[in-house]
């Protein structure tokens, strides 16, 4: 495989950690019991789905934080019987147990709003020719939702770290797995908590 250089000149060396972030980033499926997220750090993921890109700049989502305990485990149990269903009515399928959420201080649910798709190109009543607007505004719709879905994911391993350039750095620098794992427990512990 040739390695594209995405940086020739050097001039850029935030993009290159960037991309380098890109490129490991991982879905974390583990999560460390007991831990305390403060809500500034809840709202300050909020704020970086606010800007994900979204077609038309439309913002064609809502997004709910699930941060108190009796509510955070209706909604994992939701996940979790979906979950199993999918195992049943979804056979090879490689599904994941959601079991995982058990030890999930919030979960973040984007609710997507269709009606926001008006926003978008639209093919006029008189046109002649396919309407290839729909299709295509389906598809803007949800790369907006998935923009808005990783923005959360990435700004999420930053937890309370100021120094996001060096957090950047050091989560490129793992020598294995556990050293990674241990760099996400740790980073969205908060230290004052009981």
């Amino acid at each position: 495989m040739v390695k594209a250089d995405t940086n020739p000149a050097g001039e850029c060396p935030d993009h290159t950690t960037l991309i380098e972030l890109m490129r490991r980033r991982r879905s974390v499926r583990q999560f460390q019991a007991g831990q305390h997220v403060p809500r500034d750090t809840l709202l300050g993921i909020a704020e970086a789905a606010r800007w994900a890109p979204t077609g038309a700049n439309a913002q064609c989502w809502d997004l709910v934080i699930v941060d108190e305990p009796a509510a955070r485990d209706a909604v994992i149990e939701i996940f979790v019987e979906q979950s199993k269903r999918l195992f049943v009515n979804a056979k090879g399928f490689p599904a994941v147990s959601k079991s995982y959420l058990s030890n999930t201080v919030a979960i973040f649910i984007v609710l997507g709003d269709p009606r926001w798709k008006v926003a978008f190109p639209q093919q006029s009543d008189d046109a002649d020719g396919v309407d290839e607007y729909t299709a295509n505004n389906e598809n803007i719709y949800f790369c907006s939702l998935g923009a808005v879905i990783q923005n959360i994911q990435e700004n999420s391993s930053y937890g309370e770290n100021k120094n996001r350039e060096e957090s950047l750095r050091n989560r490129m620098d793992f020598q294995n797995a556990k050293e990674r794992e241990e760099f996400f427990k740790v980073d969205l512990r908060d230290e004052n908590a009981a």
